[in-house]
């Protein structure tokens, strides 16, 4: 995600709270607007998003969250409160017998018994650690240089999925970067040009890694 993305996201969020706490008649409401207005964002473990998903939303075969109107491709947000709101219906929609997602993953990382995070081609391209031959046969199995998203390429939940209607989220996006630009910019440079895009956390060295074992097809 870039941070014209993320900071929308946080923006939003700020505001739906604001707007709750303006409902409020509460003695401490404009303090604690005042809070909300230098709240930031704070990460959730996968683990503990999944035993706390939304009833309009569904965990896949591919272990990612399935919105109906959006399939897999949308972005995850939390909102801690002490507010009462009413339930949502669960939805009653599941992968069924579908296997596409098994079929299409680089790794063979995805069964209906257990995820194998090991073998996730989007791990892989993060992972530091020396590759084994193994590993670097998964990473040239597509010619992405970081993560992957086969699975979700393939997934019946996203061939009707709806693009957001907010712009901020596809902008400002970087669809290739080049051999030549990675390897001539200081570590430094790439931090200030990349550092809020999610392919930066790992650094240059790795991407380049990636792209040396790919180009060895």
């Amino acid at each position: 995600m870039n941070s014209s993305a993320k900071n929308l996201l946080l923006e939003k969020a700020r505001s739906l709270l604001l707007d709750a706490v303006g409902c409020m008649s509460c003695p401490i409401a404009p303090q604690l607007s005042e809070k909300l207005e230098k709240a930031g964002p704070v990460p959730f473990a996968p683990a503990e998003i999944e035993k706390r998903l939304a009833p309009e939303e569904i965990l896949a075969d591919t272990h990612c969250l399935i919105h109906p109107k959006y399939g897999s491709y949308f972005t995850i947000g939390a909102i801690l409160t002490t507010l009462a709101l009413p339930p949502d219906t669960p939805l009653a929609m599941n992968c069924g017998s579908c296997t596409r997602c098994f079929a299409a993953c680089p790794g063979k990382a995805l069964s209906h018994e257990r995820f194998n995070p090991w073998r996730c081609k989007s791990y892989l391209t993060q992972k530091k650690e020396v590759l084994n031959e193994e590993e670097k046969n998964i990473l040239r199995k597509t010619p992405l240089i970081f993560g992957c998203d086969e699975c979700q390429k393939c997934c019946p939940f996203n061939e009707n999925a709806a693009y957001s209607p907010l712009p901020e989220t596809g902008a400002d996006r970087i669809p290739r970067l080049e051999r030549e630009t990675l390897e001539q910019i200081s570590n430094r440079r790439f931090t200030k040009e990349y550092g809020e895009y999610a392919f930066s956390w790992r650094g240059r060295p790795v991407l380049l890694r990636n792209m040396d074992i790919i180009d060895k097809k």
